[in-house]
């Protein structure tokens, strides 16, 4: 055997090569991890080593899906694992949200829409509102929280019930 056959010879199997060609990042979901009585069983990414970013509609995940970081992994999305909520806001239209001694945050997305006609304290709540539900939405996937928003002022109206479908952006034109 010459010199050269030994120093091109990669000593790893063809197995760990195939391994070791793979990204190494785990799915951060609980049902992952070991107990006291159970081994772990992470899940790995499984797009190549070095990667780039894929977005979070790719359809290459199968029955998986792509964390917000760009990682494809074949397991349950751990962010569907989480508890659903019901979640209701009740929010104040009395003529003092008029004052316009707050304003809807600057420089997001909805900013102008909420600030044409709302360019005050209740164009805050509005903004805070849609902020929290940005937060909360997931891309491809249906929500899992539902939403109801009542206003009042002499009276109460409920402008939102027990809401599942709608976009925060769909939410927010309603309100």
């Amino acid at each position: 055997m010459a010199l050269t056959d030994f120093l091109l010879k990669d000593p790893y199997s063809g197995g760990e090569q195939t391994e070791f060609a793979k990204c190494d990042v785990q799915c951060a979901g609980k049902e992952h991890e070991g107990t006291a009585t159970t081994a772990a069983r992470p899940s790995f990414c499984t797009l190549p080593i070095f990667h780039p970013p894929q977005p979070l509609n790719w359809t290459g995940a199968g029955n998986g899906y792509v964390s917000a970081d760009g990682h494809a992994f074949a397991c349950v999305n751990p962010n569907n694992m989480r508890q659903a909520f019901h979640v209701i806001f009740v929010l104040d239209r009395s003529s003092s949200m008029n004052c316009s001694d707050r304003r809807p945050l600057p420089n997001t997305p909805s900013t102008t829409l909420i600030s044409r006609h709302n360019n005050n304290r209740f164009g805050a709540v509005l903004s805070a509102l849609h902020g929290f539900w940005l937060s909360r939405s997931t891309t491809g996937t249906t929500r899992r929280d539902s939403y109801t928003v009542v206003v009042f002022n002499e009276g109460s109206q409920v402008i939102v019930n027990n809401d599942f479908t709608s976009t925060p952006d769909q939410l927010l034109n309603r309100v």
